[in-house]
């Protein structure tokens, strides 16, 4: 099958992937897909790179926010008629402007702002795909995320500190993870990108809470870095207050063999089975609780955590769910 993959135009797609998991979602499907023998092309910003897949240059990484998609349509659109399938990772939908009807689009997150004027949709949980079709009446099919496995080691010998692991937005709540911490007498690490599309008052008020309580505050720090910390975690704590579609971060710190202590909202619950990958939370004090357990029995869930994560969160099986759908929508009459 001749595939292509059009992704946001912010950011390239290489091991420098900085803010967001959209291009890392974009290379764990592209990447298998080719492996597995078919055609694949990537549709992004100059300095992309995919094993295994031709790339079409667009515009330069982060140089012209809020106009990169219509700018970069000029150097692909005429070409989107020669695959068998398209499938859109974009913000604004701008490959359904060929009027082609071979076109899915992957909602990369709730959609709040723009009413989704497509077909074919596909979104990233039940959760997802309920609210979806509440706010705008369009129907789609789930596929679960997958990760590439093999960038995320196992590590059973577990130090004594827990991480908290997300981009600094307010409703991401760093700032319960702190106190819960500091109520249970453990050690935190914060991470996660900290400069591009944050809140500058949140950030430092999360530096400042760390600094005070002596817990390390290291924001964006490199894949590496990031796989390291999150597998030498006793658990990564997610008290987010706000619903999001799914979690790469779970399945990330799952992968690494560290269970995850995450808000029972949005789609998390459809990925985190209590007691086997993790615990679910309402509030401070079920976080508090689940420190405590987690402080003294996280070795417990550690080697369940990496089982989970190969039954569950391999990006094969994304790849081969997607191909699934691309079959699908190619037939005659496979709209949904």
């Amino acid at each position: 099958m001749k595939i292509c993959h059009v992704s946001a135009q912010v950011f390239a797609i290489n091991d420098e992937l900085g803010y967001g998991g959209l291009e890392q979602v974009v290379r764990d499907i592209a990447e298998p897909q080719a492996q597995m023998g078919h055609d694949v092309t990537v549709v992004a910003p100059k300095g992309s790179k995919i094993e295994g897949c031709e790339i079409i240059e667009t515009v330069e990484a982060k140089s012209m926010w809020g106009k990169e998609e219509e700018v970069a349509f000029a150097y692909y659109d005429y070409k989107l008629p020669d695959f068998n399938i398209v499938l859109d990772h974009s913000h604004h939908y701008h490959p359904y402007l060929t009027k082609q009807n071979r076109i899915c689009h992957l909602a990369h997150g709730l959609q709040t702002a723009i009413p989704p004027p497509v077909y074919n949709m596909i979104t990233l949980s039940e959760f997802h795909r309920k609210d979806t079709l509440d706010r705008f009446r369009k129907d789609s099919k789930v596929v679960t995320h997958g990760i590439d496995l093999d960038k995320y080691k196992p590590n059973y010998d577990k130090k004594d500190f827990f991480v908290c692991a997300s981009i600094m937005l307010r409703h991401k709540n760093h700032l319960s993870a702190i106190r819960a911490c500091v109520d249970v007498g453990v050690h935190l690490k914060v991470i996660g990108e900290h400069e591009f599309g944050c809140d500058p008052d949140y950030v430092r008020e999360v530096r400042e809470a760390c600094e005070r309580h002596g817990f390390d505050f290291l924001g964006r720090v490199s894949a590496e870095d990031k796989a390291r910390l999150l597998g030498e975690a006793k658990a990564v704590l997610l008290p987010f207050t706000f619903p999001e579609a799914t979690s790469l971060l779970l399945e990330e710190s799952n992968a690494c063999a560290t269970p995850v202590i995450a808000s029972k909202i949005g789609g998390i619950p459809e990925i985190l089975e209590k007691g086997v990958n993790g615990l679910t939370i309402t509030g401070l004090k079920d976080l508090t609780e689940g420190i405590i357990y987690l402080s003294t029995y996280s070795y417990l869930a550690s080697k369940k955590c990496r089982q989970y994560a190969e039954q569950h969160f391999d990006r094969k099986r994304m790849a081969q769910d997607y191909l699934d759908l691309f079959k699908l929508a190619t037939k005659e009459g496979g709209e949904w």
